[in-house]
């Protein structure tokens, strides 16, 4: 889902200098970017991450004069890609889109993970979050959350949920659904999202956490039923949808989001550039129609801010995690 690059005052603006403190200076002493970018997305072509990763870099592209070339590189739940981007050289070339799976569940079900979230990397910033729907097949014979929870408890170990993979904020959040719920539910992954939408759709699962973006469409044309959404507050774009929360489950708020990062020790000046450019993407007018179109919310973050986040998010599903029992698989 390429967005075609446009020309707009955020160009202009930036072939005027105006990106905060000039030009960075590489290692080398180069100017920064002085060639293209690899921007590493650690799961495959056509997933949420990969979306957001082309719906932005065409604009930060233009804006830093130099291409940002998208490298999919999918495995183990994300840290594949994470791991490589981790050990490439701290100059500012090699950067990586982070998801709380990679940056925040990573070290908590994968003890082997080889690399630290927060001292193998230098924080650019934040780009959206990404609120999930709770979705069941449209044979189902449930309408609420309520619904759901005396259909699975009068037929125990019978219904079976799906998720793009373990340790993803899909799993988790229907992990933390049925275990606060008392719920004997199967878990079944799918290698990818889409084989997981197309389980539910033909009724092979019978509920699932996923993004609004791919299951509204879906629920539409009558294929599913959306039943609340997982986090704190109603989506904007679909107010008629409860939270998690009003339907009985205290604090209960699991949003993806979305960060870029640099390898560890990368020149303050080259993050700096970077998130710079990554802001005023975000702020563009057109950028915001489409996410809004596409049912994710901006939320755009510094690097400071986005360093104490990933903390802060490392020590809260480090809590959920243990409290589902969740194991490496």
């Amino acid at each position: 889902m390429q967005m075609p690059p446009t020309r707009s005052t955020l160009t202009t603006l930036a072939l005027a200098g105006v990106l905060t403190g000039g030009t960075a200076m590489g290692a080398s002493g180069d100017a920064y970017p002085s060639r293209p970018i690899r921007f590493v997305v650690p799961y495959p072509a056509g997933t949420t991450t990969d979306i957001i990763a082309r719906q932005i870099m065409p604009k930060a592209s233009e804006l830093l004069g130099q291409s940002v070339v998208i490298d999919n590189r999918p495995g183990a739940g994300g840290t594949i890609g994470t791991a490589f981007v981790a050990k490439a050289a701290a100059d500012g070339y090699t950067l990586v889109i982070g998801t709380p799976q990679t940056f925040a569940v990573a070290q908590s079900l994968y003890p082997e993970v080889a690399y630290d979230p927060v001292t193998g990397f230098a924080a650019i910033g934040r780009i959206a979050r990404n609120g999930m729907v709770l979705a069941v097949n449209a044979s189902m014979p449930v309408n609420s959350v309520a619904d759901l929870i005396a259909h699975a408890r009068a037929n125990p170990g019978k219904l079976n949920y799906t998720s793009t993979g373990v340790g993803g904020t899909p799993h988790l959040a229907a992990a933390l659904f049925a275990n606060e719920a008392g719920l004997r539910v199967t878990h079944v992954p799918y290698p990818s999202p889409a084989q997981g939408v197309v389980a539910i759709l033909g009724g092979d699962v019978h509920f699932m956490f996923y993004s609004y973006l791919v299951l509204s469409s879906h629920a539409s044309a009558g294929r599913v039923k959306l039943l609340a959404v997982s986090t704190a507050q109603r989506f904007p774009h679909a107010p008629q949808l409860p939270t998690m929360i009003e339907a009985g489950f205290q604090n209960f708020d699991m949003t993806s989001w979305h960060g870029v990062y640099a390898p560890a020790k990368t020149a303050k000046r080259i993050v700096e550039t970077f998130s710079d450019a990554l802001q005023r993407v975000l702020s563009d007018p057109e950028m915001l129609a489409i996410f809004r179109q596409t049912g994710n919310e901006i939320n755009p973050a510094g690097p400071a801010e986005q360093t104490a986040f990933t903390k802060s998010e490392r020590e809260r599903y480090r809590k959920i995690v243990a409290v589902i029992g969740l194991t490496s698989p």
